[in-house]
């Protein structure tokens, strides 16, 4: 690359804007935050969401949507307040505890924590170098474009999860949003790639409610905390990544830390659709996935 652009310059030369726009940082800090583990769930997340600028955006976020819906939100409310009753009880605890926090009812904050499941796009990549250096990236783009872009901006957070003192593994996500999109341990990292769903938020969230109840499936990103926590190595964590089931498809990217630990999985709901993994010594030195399936054309 000759030129570093910055996005108007690049939105103008590819043809996608025909005016400039005012210039904004590319990058920008994200607070980090420490997690006890050893507390109650309900009070793990205080603090983050007690914090006056994340209470200031979920509101108005949430104040939008009352404005934007015919019931003013009730029958989002109603399922979000659902599935808090079906899922795992640490994480319902965790999200209740920071509704509270944020000044709302948990519906709302459980609703949120479905958001992956529903929209949202996003890039994973795993690069093998030649000295046998297992590198991990990804970006987090969303389906609905600038508004939630800023949002998300608001409410990023890099959050360390600690036991007695000793952080076990670090996710970043959004205040608010008690799933891990990434995740890193000791031993390996997880990203999370959206498979998009095509039959509406409330047909999403009555196959959610079904999956949980009839196979005691989790959300996927749930899963990636989940693993965290059990899986001790790269192998272990893309068995238990390949096997639980889940509320939705998705696809799942890990790293490890020895040359040779990347793949990436599309998941179904019950399975593995496909996979991929890094192959150095027959050229394969990167895996890469967006939101489709990479092995058609």
């Amino acid at each position: 690359v000759d030129n570093r652009w910055d996005v108007s310059v690049a939105c103008i030369e590819l043809g996608f804007c025909t005016n400039d726009f005012p210039n904004r940082p590319l990058t920008m800090g994200m607070p980090t935050y420490t997690i006890n583990l050893d507390l109650a769930p309900a009070q793990r997340w205080t603090e983050i969401c007690s914090n006056a600028s994340y209470v200031s955006l979920w509101n108005e976020a949430v104040a939008y949507v009352v404005e934007a819906t015919p019931d003013h939100g009730a029958k989002l409310e109603d399922f979000g307040q659902l599935i808090n009753s079906l899922i795992d009880l640490e994480y319902a605890q965790e999200i209740s505890g920071c509704a509270s926090a944020l000044g709302l009812g948990y519906g709302w904050v459980t609703i949120a924590n479905l958001g992956y499941e529903a929209s949202d796009a996003c890039t994973s990549i795993v690069v093998q170098t030649d000295e046998g250096v297992v590198m991990h990236g990804r970006n987090l783009d969303f389906f609905l474009g600038g508004a939630t872009t800023e949002l998300a901006k608001g409410l990023a957070a890099i959050v360390k999860f600690q036991s007695g003192g000793v952080t076990q593994y670090t996710i970043s996500t959004m205040a608010g949003y008690v799933g891990a999109l990434s995740v890193q341990s000791d031993a390996f990292s997880i990203t999370i790639n959206t498979k998009f769903y095509s039959n509406g938020i409330v047909g999403l969230l009555t196959e959610v409610i079904a999956a949980i109840k009839e196979r005691n499936a989790t959300l996927v990103a749930f899963l990636t905390r989940d693993a965290a926590v059990e899986a001790a190595s790269f192998s272990e964590a893309v068995t238990m990544l390949s096997s639980v089931p889940l509320v939705s498809e998705v696809y799942y990217t890990v790293a490890g830390t020895e040359p040779g630990q990347g793949t990436i999985l599309s998941r179904l709901r019950e399975s593995v659709q496909n996979s991929t993994s890094l192959d150095y010594d027959n050229g394969k030195w990167y895996i890469a996935v967006t939101n489709y399936p990479w092995w058609e054309p």
